[in-house]
């Protein structure tokens, strides 16, 4: 299948091209493809197909088109049936259907085959459900075998029990439900009413003329009162052919309730003959016995009968086969059934009243030493006798564990995943609710991972990731719970005795462990982490609160400079609320086009005249006035918002430049901010260069403006590369608020930077306060010696103004100058441009 899969063209669904197909469902075709189980896989919202060799049975003529196909269209016939418990998958809840009839072809005859299916939901990097498993076991003989052994105490063979059904001359069908709908008919059924399509149909919808001959009424009665119904030399008018004339026929005929476990009728068993050729309705019966005794010596289904007096149980033949051991006393059995499954086998008593089925599921250890998975049903033959089949179920338990394993841990690294962690997280609050005992939940993200990622490649982020398995793995005990629930996020569960304070203190253990580096390729990896810390019962009690509380603190960590333990307090969650309420409100504005930018000049000192602008963020709203980013700040810190916010202003502000130029007007270089969320932005600087090049913006009229933290907080060589692009372009590099962070003289040399802008802390005492001049003056010297252009921001006064020019400063900016303005003001200033020197 692997191969077909290859060849098969990818490129006009949905997901495309093979090569740009995410790592999970990656993962999950390896799984699949590498399995010996029958196994389907169903990716994103089309729900698109792959399935393996083992599986290509259950599709039969519909492969190799089912391959890429839709999930719903391969299965339109049994959609309805199946279609909720897909659903269930698909929001991250595992289930099956047992005993599903499927219309297959073999032999050249139309089959009614029988499967059980499990559906498991698969997740991505996000922990969002992206599509699921489908195992699936055929039971066909199983659901035949079982109900031949409630008539007449035999056991079945797989495929000749079934073929049979389907050959047999009298013909036989399954109704199942009140509407009595059709889930198996044989061949000589078909022949009978016409071979009509009614598998799936209720009796009124498929064979209408035949229900107005009181045969519904008659099904009605046997289903009401569980009772069955023979009939003898009935009457009945049947159309052999489609378009052929209707014959009368005499047929006898039985209905005959199917009980279900609880004693309820399930069904309605049919078959009939026509008795107008006796002789050759008991030359097929004669042969069908030799058939069904063929079937019992070839098959590896157990047929059993149990004297509940005695305890001994009597076996077919093949018993020696499948499970080493003959006839004989149950406790022969027992001593290979694990102590935890025994009581099932040893109490069996199906429906508990001497009257009803039922069916268990238990392992069991041959003489050989080899583990079985066996399922068994089983009914009353009498007060003190039970008659039933056992089959193997290993391969189908197998298929379900590996499911659940998948969907259950993260493949990456094999710790449990957010949902197996959720279900942890839940039955430790109910043990520590009940023994009075604490539950701590740590919740840790690394600082910059990503650049792990574009610095080095994936194969490096994976191998970080699980070395920080690993390593948090050591740190914690078995009755923890280490889990990753996403990208570089990961979550610990501490259980009792283990209290807060202890939490706390390994926390401090795990930022320390966690920031030593190791070896990958030649190269040392390493990323400092973040750590939110809540607990039980100090914090909250229910798990989502607990998990919200962790995730606050987790966010105050990182706030207060990253690679740190944050203990939760109640004081975080209004700050948070406070946060997320101006977020909404930011989004919100930016939905009514309220955010828009304003521009602040900066003029040449010696001249007096504009030799550039500053972009600046303002909030036009609708009860508070004009807002700067002072009030919503925080909006750029959050890293969608962030990116949202700049190209807005950025495209507003390029078409008001292009409004300018047409104008004849000369902004001089107008300078942009980049925030450090937006350099983690891929393709960033190409995103820009549309923006400026759809409006028609040279270059040298633009500036990009970073500030300390930038260079900082980001990968070096990251943002080294970034900024070159731009200054290939002929865009400046100007450093924002230069001297107030932690930049050495390396920085200048480093990064492509023609432009500083010295921080408006060091200008304000300017004039009083000598280690201010003494610092703004070795700033200037600095610059003027690299060659770079030199602006002093926060000038406010006309002797702020005259003392920088003196000290060599080239440009000032400041409310001397200009206030921040409107776009539609920038005209009126640029045409005061060569009169603005603050005289």
């Amino acid at each position: 299948m692997g191969a077909l899969i290859r060849a098969c063209d990818w490129s006009a669904t949905t997901l495309g091209a093979p090569e740009s197909w995410p790592h999970p469902l990656k993962t999950a075709l390896s799984i699949l493809l590498n399995s010996k189980h029958q196994m389907f896989l169903a990716w994103g919202p089309d729900l698109l197909s792959f399935y393996n060799d083992a599986y290509r049975p259950v599709l039969g003529a519909r492969h190799p088109k089912a391959l890429g196909k839709p999930f719903p269209e391969i299965w339109a016939d049994i959609w309805p049936t199946i279609a909720p418990l897909v659903d269930r998958a698909l929001a991250g809840e595992g289930t099956w259907s047992e005993d599903l009839p499927l219309v297959t072809f073999r032999n050249g005859f139309q089959e009614i085959a029988y499967f059980t299916f499990s559906y498991s939901p698969i997740f991505d990097d996000n922990g969002k459900v992206a599509g699921m498993f489908c195992a699936c076991t055929e039971t066909t003989d199983e659901v035949l075998s079982a109900f031949r052994a409630r008539h007449n105490g035999g056991a079945a063979d797989e495929r000749r029990l079934h073929s049979l059904f389907q050959q047999a001359p009298s013909f036989m069908a399954v109704v199942r439900g009140p509407h009595h709908i059709f889930d198996m008919a044989n061949s000589a059924h078909q022949r009978l009413v016409g071979f009509r399509n009614i598998i799936g149909k209720p009796v009124r919808d498929a064979l209408p003329e035949i229900a107005d001959q009181g045969f519904a009424r008659l099904l009605d009665q046997v289903y009401a009162t569980g009772q069955p119904h023979i009939g003898r030399g009935t009457p009945l008018l049947v159309q052999p052919a489609s378009g052929a004339p209707a014959a009368l026929r005499y047929i006898d005929f039985i209905f005959q309730p199917i009980p279900a476990p609880d004693g309820s009728v399930s069904g309605i068993f049919i078959q009939g003959h026509d008795v107008t050729d006796h002789k050759r309705i008991e030359a097929a019966l004669s042969e069908s016995e030799e058939w069904l005794r063929l079937a019992l010596q070839a098959g590896r289904m157990i047929a059993w009968e149990q004297d509940l007096t005695t305890n001994f149980v009597t076996r077919s033949q093949n018993a020696l086969d499948l499970l080493g051991i003959g006839s004989g006393p149950l406790s022969e059995m027992l001593d290979r059934i694990p102590p935890e499954d025994r009581p099932l086998r040893e109490h069996f008593r199906p429906g508990g009243d001497g009257t009803g089925t039922g069916t268990i599921e238990f392992r069991y250890t041959t003489p050989g030493g080899r583990t079985l998975w066996l399922g068994m049903r089983g009914e009353w033959s009498g007060p003190n006798r039970l008659i039933g089949v056992t089959f193997d179920i290993t391969d189908r338990k197998e298929a379900e564990a590996e499911i659940w394993r998948v969907a259950n841990h993260d493949v990456l690294t094999g710790l449990p995943n957010r949902a197996l962690f959720h279900q942890r997280f839940e039955e430790a609050l109910h043990a520590a609710k009940q023994s009075n005992t604490s539950v701590s939940l740590l919740l840790i993200d690394f600082d910059h991972f990503k650049e792990i990622n574009d610095a080095l490649g994936h194969d490096a982020g994976d191998a970080f990731l699980r070395e920080t398995a690993r390593r948090l793995s050591t740190l914690v005990r078995d009755c923890d719970v280490v889990a990753r629930f996403s990208g570089d996020e990961f979550a610990v569960l501490l259980i009792e005795p283990l209290r807060l304070k202890h939490a706390a203190k390994l926390a401090e253990a795990m930022i320390e462990k966690l920031s030593e580096p190791f070896q990958y390729c030649g190269r040392l990896i390493g990323s400092k982490a973040s750590i939110g810390v809540a607990a039980f019962p100090d914090h909250d009690v229910m798990p989502a609160d607990l998990l919200k509380d962790a995730d606050i603190a987790l966010f105050e960590a990182k706030a207060q400079g990253r690679s740190r333990v944050v203990i939760y307090r109640p004081a975080l969650r209004s700050a948070i609320e406070q946060r997320i309420a101006l977020l909404e409100d930011v989004r919100d504005a930016l939905s009514k086009h309220r955010i828009v930018p304003f521009y602040q000049p900066k003029v040449c000192l010696s001249t007096g005249r504009v030799v550039g602008l500053e972009i600046l963020a303002r909030w036009r709203h609708p009860t508070k006035g004009i807002l700067a980013p002072g009030y919503f700040g925080a909006a750029f810190d959050d890293p969608r918002l962030a990116i949202v916010l700049s190209e807005t202003l950025l495209t507003k502000a390029a078409a008001d430049m292009r409004g300018w130029l047409d104008a004849g007007l000369d902004p001089g270089r107008v300078a942009f901010n980049l925030s450090s969320c937006e350099f983690s932005q891929l393709g960033m600087p190409d995103h820009v260069f549309r923006i400026l090049e759809s409006a028609g913006i040279p270059p040298e009229h633009f500036e990009i403006e970073v500030t300390e933290t930038v260079l900082l907080t980001r990968s070096p060589d990251s943002i080294s590369a970034t900024l070159n692009r731009f200054h290939d372009r002929g865009i400046s590099i100007a450093l924002d608020d230069f001297g107030t962070g932690y930049a050495s003289l390396t920085h200048l040399k480093q990064f492509p930077v023609e432009h500083i802008k010295i921080d408006r802390s060091f200008v304000i005492d300017l004039e009083k306060d000598s280690e201010d001049e003494a610092i703004v003056a070795a700033i200037i010297t600095l610059g003027r010696n690299l060659g770079m252009h030199i602006t002093a921001e926060g000038v406010e006064t006309k002797g702020q103004a005259e003392r920088l020019r003196d000290l060599g400063c080239h440009n000032g900016q400041g409310y001397l100058f200009s206030r921040p303005v409107a776009g539609t003001e920038v005209p009126q200033l640029l045409a005061r441009s060569g009169t603005m020197n603050g005289h």
